[in-house]
């Protein structure tokens, strides 16, 4: 069903693969996925629940792509709870993401959106509606970095 999602959302000028890099267990709450786009772009999906026993596991995973991607974009639209520790690790991919001048997005489910509400009041995190809104943003002569800022290309990774 994920991939049917997310082939209908892919721009048409993109072509969309999955990488040899196998989903991975959070502990019982959550599963993450890595989706490459043929320009670089790794799409990172999460599933499940995201708190403090598994909130650095989930930065650590979608940090380790970083070398290997143009841009990023962590879809969390199918993740059920999120959590203060979540927002933290969020944080942290923000930092490493501006460090290696990365462009990035995260596309929020409920959530997500609600937690964001609370700690990021000013929209400092790059989130976008949806992947392909943030394929169009991250690819297109415009992208958006890591610090919100728009002036830059950037890749993802799809989590599922």
């Amino acid at each position: 069903m994920i991939d049917k999602l997310f082939q209908s959302s892919v721009l048409s000028d993109q072509i969309i693969f999955g990488t040899s890099r196998s989903g991975r267990d959070l502990g019982r709450s959550a599963r993450l996925h890595t989706r490459w786009t043929i320009s670089a772009v790794a799409i990172v999906s999460v599933v499940g629940d995201v708190d403090s026993t598994n909130a650095v596991d989930l930065a650590e995973y979608v940090l380790s792509d970083l070398a290997l991607c143009r841009a990023l974009i962590l879809d969390m639209t199918r993740l059920e709870f999120l959590g203060a520790a979540g927002f933290s690790a969020l944080k942290r991919i923000a930092l490493n993401c501006q460090g290696a001048g990365i462009a990035w997005a995260v596309v929020p489910g409920d959530s997500t959106s609600r937690l964001l509400r609370i700690c990021d009041p000013d929209a400092m995190l790059p989130a976008v509606g949806t992947v392909s809104a943030a394929l169009a943003t991250l690819v297109g002569p415009d992208p958006i970095y890591a610090t919100g800022d728009r002036d830059g290309i950037c890749d993802i990774d799809d989590l599922g």
